[in-house]
């Protein structure tokens, strides 16, 4: 069964006990935003109670799914950590495939269990620099980078530091060198 067009939420497809959750090509909390599109989660977001449960209650169905990320333009930092934590808490694996994982994106390799194909490129650049957005003060660019290098591996997150955070413009790296950062390749 084939749910929603990636373009509005990511693609839900489930067939017997298998969840794949397909996203690219949109912006902001694709895997959560399909899940609950197709009344797999129904609490609203957010660290509560009420959607902790669900998380927990969902956990079960969720065991063999897993999450495919494809020619990803990036989108929302705040949103995309919350995907990511989102997935980390369901123990879900992500597969980063496709031509290209830009900006925001790149945080899905903060997942626990992820692994990138070697011919992806993904691409990084300072926080706010993308989509014309004007500047940002100092103070919020600092824990923007701070924030993102937290969902990164120790020798990416350095490389991040370092180069990456700095580049008002994609600076790219492939799956395959990504895995001299530890990545597993799929």
């Amino acid at each position: 069964m084939m749910f929603a067009p990636a373009s509005q939420a990511g693609q839900v497809r489930i067939e017997g006990d298998q969840i794949r959750i397909s996203i690219g090509e949109m912006e902001g909390y694709g895997v959560m935003a399909a899940l609950s599109r197709h009344n797999l989660l129904n609490a609203t977001r957010g660290r509560t109670p009420d959607y902790l449960a669900e998380l927990r209650r969902l956990g079960p169905r969720m065991r063999n799914a897993q999450v495919i990320i494809r020619d990803h333009p990036g989108g929302y930092l705040i949103g995309t950590i919350a995907d990511v934590e989102d997935i980390n808490a369901l123990g879900l694996p992500v597969r980063i495939v496709g031509r290209s994982c830009l900006s925001a994106c790149t945080l899905f390799l903060g997942a626990r269990d992820v692994c990138v194909s070697p011919r992806t490129s993904f691409g990084f650049h300072q926080p706010g620099a993308a989509k014309g957005r004007g500047p940002i003060d100092q103070g919020t660019l600092d824990a923007a980078i701070r924030r993102a290098a937290d969902m990164y591996r120790p020798g990416l997150r350095d490389w991040w530091l370092e180069r990456g955070s700095r580049s008002k413009r994609l600076v790219h790296l492939s799956g395959r060198e990504l895995a001299r950062f530890g990545y597993r390749l799929c």
